[in-house]
């Protein structure tokens, strides 16, 4: 009988390790095909206007942005659940407002195969800025694949008698 007891006391300290070992290895596996994007980001006068191209803002403008989500989860069931996320950043790197969080969740049938969650937001340019390059950092997540998708960085450059100008350029934070 004390054979048993010496054996069961170690196997008993075991049993936490064991246990973590299974839950471990029933992780998910990381989804199948390709990787969520954010593509086509605008920066507009306008909602759904077209890019600015070298066009100037006024400071206390109100300036309109927005980008594409590619690559998302589709249910069975024909349910999309993307959250996006944008803030704009001084040339400090100081945040000009809270990040702006946008929650799309839908359905689409067949007939919707070209359609892409398209993320809105809005910021006004400050009255008083200092010079240098802005940053606009995105993001979007697949709620249902838990893949994550970090945008390009939109740089406006502050400059002299308060006018404003955007470029696009590639890259993430």
């Amino acid at each position: 009988m004390k054979t048993f007891r010496a054996a069961a006391v170690p196997a008993l300290f075991c049993l936490p390790y064991l246990v973590g070992a299974q839950k471990q290895s029933t992780r998910p596996a990381p989804p199948a095909g390709p990787a969520l994007e954010v593509v086509s980001p605008v920066v507009s006068q306008f909602e759904d206007g077209g890019p600015l191209d070298g066009q100037k803002m006024i400071v206390g403008e109100i300036a309109f942005f927005r980008f594409d989500v590619k690559n998302f989860k589709v249910s069975e069931e024909g349910k999309v659940k993307v959250t996006g996320r944008a803030q704009v950043f001084d040339s400090r790197g100081t945040p000009l407002a809270p990040a702006d969080e946008v929650a799309i969740a839908t359905s689409i049938r067949e007939e919707d195969k070209d359609w892409k969650p398209r993320i809105h937001t809005q910021f006004q340019l400050p009255g008083i800025a200092p010079p240098g390059t802005y940053k606009i950092r995105f993001e979007a997540t697949d709620e249902q694949s838990h893949q994550k998708a970090k945008g390009a960085r939109c740089g406006a450059e502050s400059g002299a008698g308060g006018a404003w100008g955007w470029a696009l350029s590639r890259g993430g934070r």
